[in-house]
């Protein structure tokens, strides 16, 4: 049997909050900045968790052959790809939100995360 990581089941659990609660999040938002400025908010508060723990993963590593350089190559590509699709995930969710409201919008993406 598996046992149960509490400190992995905090982290879930605080991460539902904070995803399920970025729509009402917007609606606090004057209605002068558009929903894109949010998302770009969002990505950009994203990028200063995320980098430090990449430049931190990247100086731990060690140098290798020129086959580690390839798979460090496709690793960034990766990480290219990733970056793009949270840009336009955010972009998306946030116009819709806007579009169609908060609850329509949230239940819409919470609904539609399994796909």
């Amino acid at each position: 049997m598996k046992t149960i990581s509490l400190t992995g089941l905090l982290l879930a659990l605080g991460s539902a909050v904070l995803w399920g609660t970025a729509g009402t999040a917007q609606s606090f938002v004057s209605d002068g900045l558009t929903p894109y400025w949010v998302g770009a908010l969002r990505l950009c508060c994203a990028c200063a968790f995320f980098f430090p723990l990449l430049a931190l993963k990247a100086q731990n590593k060690t140098p290798r052959e020129s086959a580690a350089d390839t798979a460090r190559q496709a690793y960034w590509l990766y990480i290219c790809l990733a970056g793009l699709s949270m840009a336009l995930y955010n972009l998306g969710f946030f116009s819709g939100v806007k579009a169609t409201g908060i609850a329509i919008g949230s239940a819409t993406t919470i609904g539609s995360a399994p796909i």
